[in-house]
């Protein structure tokens, strides 16, 4: 009996234990699972979270070794995406009544239908109605297709919180580069915000209910931003310049600023930028102030300044120099740096700025870039120095006058500034010319004014070969530069200026220079930059005789050879006279074009000084 009951006890014991070692192990298995689920959502959180900052790593180093693209970010918007979550001060700021905060997305993702955004009703209602109102027959379905659209983020707080918002980009049908929209989806309304968008054109002014007040309180990036152990700071251009940070080549970055994003800069354009909170990009200009006061937003290139400069011959500078690349009609361009500088043995010090910096030029005169003929400084002097009376200076006193020199950034690069005084006083005179094929192609350009070239943009060389895109932009293989057209400025074109033309008084210069372009063939983004250089340089005569140079007697002026060949060349080019009397002439005809298939247009005029 006491062994019956001793081995109940003992198995009465073995089960306790097996039940305990059973327990034990769904404890632990419980634990490990729940560290594994722990560990593997840290992943994935930091996975996004950092997915910016390893891409660039990455692809972006800090100016040593391979720059390629960025990686392309584009994924189904199904996917969905992490957002990133904004300081407790911010989403705790008293707001105002037309401020909104976003939780944003860590980059923009593109959606894969534009039908999750637009109403497809409501959006070909809209578009029905402006074609009745413009006599337009503009197809809904194909119109609304040719956006890309990207999910930005969502409103966390102020109006229309829980509301998606999204940025459209979008290549307009007339020629002009893609504009880029912010907007808000309300159920079936889009809420475009007009403070944070390029102007709506065409239907899109239709199918958007605009707020013009609205602004996004945490979006932007700094206005300055202190660039280390300097003290210089970058200073952020007024305009946005409506770029995606994704869709950037060749970029590398500099600098972290406020403790996580950072600054970078374009190898191609020279340019300073940062992203701001929705992946857009927002471009900076250095604050130096041997510069001299900037105009506009501090970064378009016609504009000259008087340097604040002691040369080391104990005279100060009186020159006007420019500092960024001498385009016209005001594009956007950045600073020009001198890449072919290498290094200090390459240069001499020549003076110093009233803060102290050296100011250097090329110790060898005769210095020339690999594949040119001409050195850059007896290049300068026989292309770009071309006065229009008068003799020539002599080649060593124009050597004398510093005409090309450079001073050294905060990050070891070389930025070039010329002297204005031998730039060609017509320097943005034009012509330009747009290519507008009907698909993406290579385009050879060359074109022969008798007078021969006193300026290119870009460099001519044999000619220019670009990638010509549709929406007018083209890729310049020399320099490996976008570039908005071409640009060519000729010397003595020898012709007679017709007798038959207009006059104008000088309040109306500008409507009828509308009026007229339009009707020579010109669109609205051509004839706009046209008269943005034009007119303020016929505002000092009461009236203005007006007349436009024949295409047949301009052709043979600059003979323009385009291969592919071209379905449609428009060329406009103007010659005007200041009076101080009405004087009644005959009007000149004109035949207005029409634009069909690849499409030419330059225009020009003669700049009297």
């Amino acid at each position: 009996m006491d062994n019956l009951q001793q081995e109940q006890q003992n198995n009465k014991l073995k089960i306790n234990n097996i039940l305990a070692a059973v327990i034990a192990l769904l404890l632990i298995t419980n634990i490990a699972s729940a560290y594994f689920l722990f560990a593997v959502k840290k992943a994935d959180n930091d996975s996004v979270g950092n997915k910016e900052q390893k891409t660039a790593d990455k692809v972006i180093d800090n100016g040593e070794g391979d720059q390629s693209s960025p990686t392309d970010y584009s994924i189904d918007n199904n996917a969905g995406g992490a957002l990133e979550e904004e300081s407790a001060d911010m989403e705790n700021k008293n707001l105002t009544e037309s401020e909104i905060i976003v939780e944003w997305n860590e980059m923009p993702i593109i959606t894969t239908s534009c039908w999750p955004v637009f109403d497809y009703d409501t959006a070909r209602d809209k578009i029905e109605s402006y074609n009745k109102k413009n006599n337009e027959n503009t197809n809904a379905d194909e119109y609304l297709k040719k956006f890309n659209i990207y999910k930005s983020g969502r409103v966390k707080q102020g109006i229309y919180a829980g509301k998606d918002l999204y940025i459209l980009t979008f290549t307009p049908e007339w020629p002009s580069e893609d504009m880029l929209f912010r907007v808000i989806k309300n159920d079936n309304e889009l809420i475009f915000l007009a403070k944070h968008s390029d102007e709506p054109w065409g239907p899109d002014a239709e199918i958007f209910t605009v707020n013009d007040k609205i602004t996004i309180a945490n979006l932007e990036t700094e206005d300055e931003i202190q660039i280390p152990n300097s003290k210089l700071k970058l200073v952020k251009a007024e305009k946005e310049p409506l770029i995606l940070f994704q869709t950037l080549d060749n970029i590398k970055k500099l600098f972290k600023y406020n403790g996580e994003d950072y600054v970078y800069k374009e190898n191609n354009g020279d340019c300073f930028l940062a992203k701001a909170k929705d992946g857009t990009v927002r471009y900076y200009y250095l604050s130096l102030d041997f510069l001299g006061e900037r105009e506009g937003n501090g970064m378009i290139a016609i504009i000259p300044n008087v340097l604040k400069i002691d040369w080391n011959n104990g005279k100060k500078n009186q020159d006007e120099y420019t500092s960024q690349k001498a385009g016209c009609g005001g594009w956007f361009s950045c600073y020009n740096y001198a890449g072919y500088i290498t290094g200090h043995e390459q240069l001499k010090e020549t003076g110093t700025t009233a803060n102290g910096d050296k100011i250097y030029e090329l110790k060898d005169n005769d210095f020339t870039l690999e594949g040119e003929s001409e050195s850059v400084l007896r290049s300068m002097y026989d292309i770009y120095y071309y006065p229009e009376a008068g003799n020539k200076t002599a080649f060593e006193e124009f050597l004398s006058y510093h005409p090309i020199i450079y001073w050294q950034d905060p990050f070891g690069d070389y930025m070039e500034l010329r002297n204005a005084k031998f730039q060609p006083m017509a320097e943005c005179g034009k012509p330009v010319i747009y290519l507008y094929p009907e698909k993406e192609i290579d385009v050879s350009v060359k074109v022969n004014p008798t007078g021969g070239f006193s300026m290119t943009e870009p460099a001519y060389g044999n000619g220019w070969r670009v990638k010509a895109e549709p929406n007018g932009r083209l890729y310049n293989y020399q320099d490996q530069k976008f570039y908005p057209y071409l640009f060519w400025e000729g010397r003595g074109l020898d012709y007679h200026r017709p007798s038959e033309g207009f006059v104008a008084a000088r309040e109306n210069v500008k409507k009828f220079l509308e009026e007229k372009l339009e009707r020579l063939g010109l669109v609205k983004k051509e004839y706009d930059e046209f008269i943005e250089f034009w007119l303020p340089k016929m505002q000092e005569k009461k009236y203005y005789f007006i007349t436009f140079i024949p295409k047949e007697e301009f052709d043979k002026l600059a003979p323009l050879n385009i291969s592919p060949k071209p379905d449609t060349v428009i060329r406009v080019f103007m010659d005007y006279e200041g009076l101080d009397e009405y004087v009644k002439v005959k009007e000149q005809k004109i035949i207005t074009p029409q634009r069909n298939g690849f499409t030419v247009v330059e225009w020009g005029g003669v700049l009297h000084k």
